[in-house]
């Protein structure tokens, strides 16, 4: 069973240069065969420019331009590798079928941007609820902007109080059939680019599956990034059956074990709020740690042309921390250093 890389990302705005190079190096970087670009803010008369600028070869593009102009939602795939049809969208999603051309596999997506209006997003649930019994024997992916948190431990900073509203996305999830698969990476996806009190984090950026995918993927999990070039993080999820394709083997050295900080590191990377089954939550974490470890030998050897990526990595590693202790003023202030170092213009 071969694999499947499907991304999505609020990018906020897509009509640089700048955003349209990377997004065009997180799909290489990623290996994406499909994606979707929330809040792109492209005009109809913009969208065949920008789609050719984004250079992913003979990519091909829908949105949700008829629906509402500057289009919310733009979809990208490759078509030599995927079938996409029956394309269905309105103002806050876009939902489409996918064959795959290879093993001839079939899925739905649906993607989602939320509007900042709980009032608005009702339209957004109802549609959940109402396409989920029609999915109920497909393998069914949602993912997107939901704009809205599920819980409120999905909130630090801001306004800390849980109305009536909050209550409607998960209803709705539920209503739906939906799980959230296991996952690697940030919690809290969204920064408001303030410090100090001022700042706010919450998790808007959601992958949700049903369980008819789960069972024909049983390896399927999604990433969420630290942020870089938008204030959302971008999210990937891979569908991955047992037989998915392994890297180079991993090569634990000795001399790890004989610094200072060894063991702090393993723990401080062990458990990164890692969801899903016990044997899932032990691949996951294991793989997590050998990442750091790849990274932190990196960091600490003779490999000098890699230092020139130090300044983006120890902005990611600041967002982790963050992430998993927002109080803390210190890991407020050195995410924002690290943010200014890590590119001279705003990021959020």
């Amino acid at each position: 069973m071969l694999m499947i890389a499907v991304g999505s990302w609020n990018i906020r705005g897509l009509n640089s240069q700048r955003k349209q190079m990377a997004v065009h190096q997180w799909v290489r970087k990623n290996k994406l065969d499909l994606f979707g670009i929330l809040e792109p803010k492209v005009l109809a008369s913009n969208l065949e420019t920008i789609t050719r600028n984004m250079d992913n070869q003979d990519w091909e593009y829908r949105s949700n331009i008829q629906a509402i102009n500057p289009c919310r939602i733009l979809v990208g795939w490759n078509p030599n590798k995927l079938l996409v049809d029956n394309v269905r969208s309105e103002e806050q999603w876009l939902t489409c079928e996918i064959t795959n051309k290879i093993t001839k596999d079939q899925f739905s997506v649906t993607f989602i941007y939320g509007y900042n209006s709980p009032t608005q997003r009702r339209n957004l649930w109802q549609y959940l609820r109402n396409i989920s019994p029609g999915k109920a024997n497909v393998p069914w992916l949602v993912m997107g902007d939901f704009n809205a948190p599920l819980r409120p431990e999905d909130r630090y900073g801001g306004d800390r109080r849980w109305l009536g509203h909050h209550e409607e996305f998960r209803s709705s999830i539920n209503h739906a059939g939906l799980l959230q698969p296991s996952y690697t990476g940030v919690r809290l996806t969204w920064h408001n680019g303030q410090q100090g009190e001022s700042i706010i984090l919450r998790k808007l950026d959601w992958v949700f599956v049903n369980p008819h995918l789960l069972d024909k993927w049983q390896h399927a999990h999604a990433h969420f990034a630290t942020r870089d070039h938008s204030d959302h993080s971008a999210m990937t999820f891979t569908l991955a059956g047992a037989d998915r394709k392994r890297g180079g083997h991993f090569k634990f050295l000795n001399l790890w074990a004989d610094r200072d900080n060894f063991m702090d590191i393993i723990r401080d990377n062990w458990d990164r709020h890692i969801q899903g089954s016990p044997m899932m939550r032990l691949s996951a974490n294991l793989y997590q740690v050998k990442e750091i470890l790849k990274k932190w030998h990196s960091r600490n050897t003779s490999q000098i042309s890699k230092r020139v990526e130090g300044a983006q990595r120890n902005w990611d590693e600041a967002q982790i921390l963050l992430d998993r202790n927002p109080s803390s003023m210190d890991k407020r202030d050195d995410e924002r250093r690290c943010a200014a170092i890590s590119s001279a213009e705003p990021i959020c």
